[in-house]
């Protein structure tokens, strides 16, 4: 994957936060911004940052930062904390379908939920 654009790869997840390419200082510089919530996540959105395909990446991946880190909560707790989250995200760029995108990563969220599976793992699987 290192030897891929840098474009290829803009948004990623290490431990426990999202990596976002800053896409409005290339090519002058490269800029990483370090998004520890799905709020960080929603403004390097608003702000755009990343654009595109960044944007749609943003959303799965912030939507999986938010499970990762509500992984030992119920599952009640879990999906409350996604959709919430999932709001915050799609509010972030109206113009862009980031909704529906959100609402699609919900009804897996439902569809696990339902099942009893873990949220996270779920999304993990999915996404990546």
């Amino acid at each position: 994957m290192d030897d891929l654009p840098i474009l290829a790869r803009s948004v990623w997840l290490e431990d426990d936060h999202l990596v976002i390419v800053d896409e409005t200082s290339m090519p002058e510089a490269l800029t990483l911004i370090h998004a520890h919530d799905c709020v960080q996540v929603a403004e390097a959105i608003r702000d755009m940052k990343t654009r595109a395909f960044g944007q749609l990446l943003s959303v799965l991946y912030g939507l999986l930062l938010v499970a990762r880190q509500h992984a030992g909560a119920s599952l009640g707790e879990q999906r409350e904390a996604i959709q919430a989250a999932a709001a915050t995200l799609a509010a972030a760029r109206p113009t862009f379908p980031l909704d529906e995108l959100a609402k699609q990563v919900l009804a897996v969220v439902e569809e696990a939920r339902g099942e009893g599976q873990p949220l996270a793992r779920v999304l993990e699987q999915r996404i990546e």
